[in-house]
């Protein structure tokens, strides 16, 4: 998921996975540099549907839609 480098982004993402049932077994924040574009991959638990990664999209901050990977 690419998101704004700020604070008060990583929050309302996990609260949005929490309202959903999902549980978050690991998170991994990076970034270029400071203050610019960062990605987020997160490890779920849980299957996450389409409408939950319609509503991470909506976030304020959230400047992509997630992107579901399967391995």
């Amino acid at each position: 998921m690419e998101k704004e480098d700020r604070p008060r982004i990583i929050g309302p993402v996990a609260t949005a996975f929490g309202d959903e049932g999902v549980n978050i077994a690991g998170m991994k924040v990076a970034r270029q540099n400071k203050g610019q574009k960062a990605i987020t991959v997160i490890n779920a638990d849980n299957k996450v549907d389409d409408e939950a990664l319609k509503n991470l999209a909506a976030l304020e901050g959230i400047m992509a839609r997630p992107v579901l990977l399967k391995f």
